[in-house]
């Protein structure tokens, strides 16, 4: 039996959740709010890096996001959410180097899955310290 496809954002949505992520970018330029967000806002911080390890493989809770907006929260997660405690919790680690070695599957497109494995490795270069790599 054939298994439908997932379903994807609307526009609208992914809208939305590209704002929310400006916000986010927004307060975390400032390094003493940074702490704060994350200790406040634990979940936010979760699904951040949620979007960010998404695998199409695994049947979405709703729906599943452009890989551009995958992306973004990949990006996002280098820069402001890179917190191994996290990533740990989550399994980060293993959904990375999926994501690193295969370029994930919401996008059959070879640009796209190689922009996701670049954006999976600056997050694992961002999260790991130079003794856990060696």
């Amino acid at each position: 039996e054939k298994t439908a496809a997932p379903p994807y954002l609307l526009p609208s949505e992914e809208e939305i959740v590209k704002l929310v992520l400006n916000i986010l970018r927004l307060l975390l330029e400032t390094e003493s709010l940074k702490h704060t967000v994350w200790k406040q806002h634990v979940v936010l911080c979760d699904l951040v890096w949620d979007l960010a390890l998404i695998n199409p493989s695994i049947p979405p809770v709703c729906a599943l996001p452009k890989s551009s907006l995958q992306q973004e929260a990949l990006t996002l997660v280098a820069e402001k959410f890179n917190d191994i405690n996290t990533m740990t919790r989550l399994s980060g680690l293993d959904r990375l180097l999926y994501l690193v070695c295969t370029g994930g599957g919401i996008s059959v497109d070879f640009d796209q899955k190689l922009r996701i494995s670049q954006c999976a490795l600056a997050v694992l270069r961002q999260t790991l310290s130079g003794d856990m790599v060696h």
